[in-house]
């Protein structure tokens, strides 16, 4: 019989999964949050190379994520705490876009399936399908090449999460919270079609590539 204490580490890759997706969404703190000055300049107008290089390489571009790559990373971290990973991917596609207006907006249809083994001939696999077209407004925090969110809109968004026991749906569901998409500020670095994007309370880093 499956006990659900078993559930807990499982719980914990549940909500990394949650966090790896959504990290790279935005959350939803009101205007000037962040620690964002109100009176700082955003990549449009920094007047610096720093700021204006930034804004170049990033804005007003489709950036699709590459899913295979943080899924992988997904693996690497429930690894690391000592768990014996047998699946960890990706399906789908996630883009993202931050538009020289100040807006911007994403597109989310990715499902990522994790697998592991106790080591006691149960094997739990965790399916979570993230799905919606979240946006808001985005700025640069002051001249430097880090980013943040306001005013994000998460209606219509929405995340499936699916526990299988042996590939068996366990009846002991645990609840994850849709709306929780990580902090809002983001680390940026920008090259030519390559982006790479990294929210400070995540231990994933997203990378990106432009499409067209």
């Amino acid at each position: 019989m499956f006990h659900a204490h078993r559930a807990v580490p499982f719980a914990g890759a549940a909500v990394l999964l949650l966090t790896l997706a959504g990290c790279s969404l935005g959350g939803g703190e009101e205007p000037g949050s962040a620690g964002t000055d109100p009176g700082s300049s955003t990549g449009t107008d920094s007047g610096t190379d720093s700021g204006a290089g930034a804004a170049s390489c990033v804005e007003d571009r489709t950036w699709v994520l590459d899913t295979d790559d943080l899924a992988a990373q997904l693996a690497t971290q429930m690894s690391s705490g000592g768990m014996t990973v047998t699946e960890s991917t990706a399906e789908g596609r996630q883009s993202i876009e931050f538009a020289s207006d100040g807006t911007a907006s994403a597109s989310v249809d990715v499902t990522y399936t994790l697998s592991i083994d106790s080591g006691d001939g149960i094997v739990i696999t965790v399916v979570q399908t993230h799905s919606g077209e979240p946006r808001g407004q985005w700025e640069w925090v002051g001249d430097s090449t880090t980013l943040t969110f306001s005013g994000w809109d998460n209606a219509g968004y929405s995340v499936q999460n699916t526990f299988l026991i042996n590939g068996v749906a366990s009846d002991s569901p645990i609840s994850i919270p849709s709306d929780t998409l990580g902090d809002t500020d983001m680390e940026t670095t920008c090259s030519g079609d390559a982006l790479s994007t990294h929210v400070a309370t995540s231990p994933f880093t997203q990378h990106w590539i432009a499409e067209g």
